[in-house]
């Protein structure tokens, strides 16, 4: 899963999901935040690190002939081999990332929800769109308007009009409904 770059309203790039050796660093909130590059946290070990790589990719191998279910036990035997606790591994929000994305190619969004929301607590996805969006995706599915709304405006403010390009018109023209255009714009763009 090779993520997309999307760049804040301030033209910087956000932090995206990662596939790596490194852990996050605890944020006040609970969650764990990608660390900058210059910062030293605990590193898998590299045996570790290497399993987990060969079953993501296989898993992304799987899931991209559409064999989701063999690709969904790939990710959870990568997620089991990172050690406790869990969420504080870059690798961690990649993966469970990966399993939402999965359940949702495979048409099983109430699949999707649980791992999407446990991903909010790794590094690198508070905050980022595609994240947001694909969550908001699957509570649109399942009938939760308000939370639909809210991670639907949030993928849009991180990631812009282009996220949603390729997605079904039905989800911004949520982000339409409940977000107030700026003064002097009758529409978002």
């Amino acid at each position: 899963m090779t993520p997309r770059r999307f760049f804040t309203t301030d033209g910087e790039p956000f932090a995206y999901t990662r596939l790596d050796r490194r852990s996050g660093i605890l944020h006040e909130t609970g969650c764990y935040v990608l660390a900058d590059d210059d910062q030293r946290v605990p590193l898998l070990p590299a045996k570790v690190y290497k399993e987990v790589q060969a079953r993501c990719h296989e898993g992304e191998r799987l899931m991209a002939v559409g064999n989701h279910n063999k690709a969904f036990h790939q990710f959870l035997q990568a997620l089991d081999l990172l050690p406790e606790p869990r969420a504080q591994w870059n690798a961690a929000g990649w993966i469970l990332v990966a399993v939402g994305e999965n359940a949702i190619r495979a048409g099983s969004f109430r699949a999707a929800e649980q791992p999407l929301q446990d991903a909010m607590w790794a590094p690198g996805t508070i905050g980022n769109p595609w994240v947001h969006l694909r969550l908001g995706q699957v509570k649109f599915e399942l009938g939760d308007r308000d939370r639909a709304a809210d991670e639907l405006a949030r993928a849009y403010m991180g990631g812009g009009r282009d996220i949603f390009e390729d997605q079904d018109p039905k989800y911004f023209a949520l982000v339409e409904e409940v977000l107030d255009p700026p003064p002097g714009m009758d529409r978002l763009p």
